[in-house]
């Protein structure tokens, strides 16, 4: 962590931190879009610390350190952090705005899009179609999240407020630990769950109604219509024999 540590602290310009989360893994990107995203850090007057696989990374410019692990939130609570560029992943996001760290989203499935939308509507990010990234579109969303004050302004506003609370996050812990402690076990607070029956745990009965409306629909209704229609052709068809006899 001393290196990391150093290469932050010497950072003329402030640092940023790019981490893709833990699913999607860099080293697996192809190496066309890796050397897009390589080509757009370079030059950058911040020093960036890049989330990647691999020790050998080809091409990596002066500025770029790189790990295949980071202590991001010990990183994003650093001061001369001053952007962090993510996948837009919930604990991501909330880490980011709870640090105060305005953001260049990359979402690659599910709910990061609509974070990174959020994080866009709301002015404390910028979002980019990783499919099609490009080094000067990259840069350039880099540069604007980082020389424009007012994303910093909304996201440490946020974060002041996500902050103001009547208890820490620590102290709501030691109290809800000493409360089960004091009421030995504290049972009224347990999941209602724990004492229903196993075919009322696993949704036995509501997927036995569901399993008879199927039935009654694709079964019993056809089956039903067809006598019915049955019944009354033959009606019809006895009726126009009894006019031919009466003839």
């Amino acid at each position: 962590f001393t290196k990391i540590e150093r290469f932050i602290n010497e950072s003329e310009h402030g640092a940023i931190y790019f981490s893709m989360g833990s699913n999607l893994k860099s080293k697996d990107l192809p190496p066309a879009k890796v050397q897009e995203i390589l080509k757009a850090l370079d030059g950058l007057k911040q020093r960036v610390l890049r989330k990647f696989e691999l020790d050998n990374l080809p091409n990596k410019p002066e500025n770029v350190y790189i790990s295949d692990w980071f202590p991001q939130t010990d990183i994003l609570a650093h001061p001369k952090i001053i952007a962090f560029v993510t996948h837009g992943g919930m604990l991501s996001t909330t880490e980011s705005i709870y640090h105060g760290k305005p953001v260049v989203g990359l979402p690659i499935f599910s709910v990061q899009f609509f974070n990174m939308a959020h994080a866009e509507q709301g002015g404390y990010g910028i979002m980019l179609d990783f499919k099609t990234l490009k080094a000067d579109d990259f840069r350039q969303a880099i540069e604007r999240i980082t020389s424009e004050p007012s994303y910093t302004k909304v996201v440490q506003g946020m974060s002041f407020r996500y902050r103001d609370q009547q208890h820490t996050p620590m102290e709501k812990a030691i109290y809800w630990v000493e409360h089960v402690t004091r009421h030995q076990g504290a049972a009224y607070l347990k999941s209602a769950a724990q004492r229903l029956n196993w075919w009322q745990y696993h949704n036995v009965d509501v997927l036995l109604i569901i399993f008879a409306v199927m039935v009654l629909l694709l079964i019993v209704l056809p089956i039903t219509n067809y006598n019915l229609l049955k019944k009354l052709l033959f009606t019809g068809e006895r009726t126009q024999s009894t006019k031919v006899k009466r003839n």
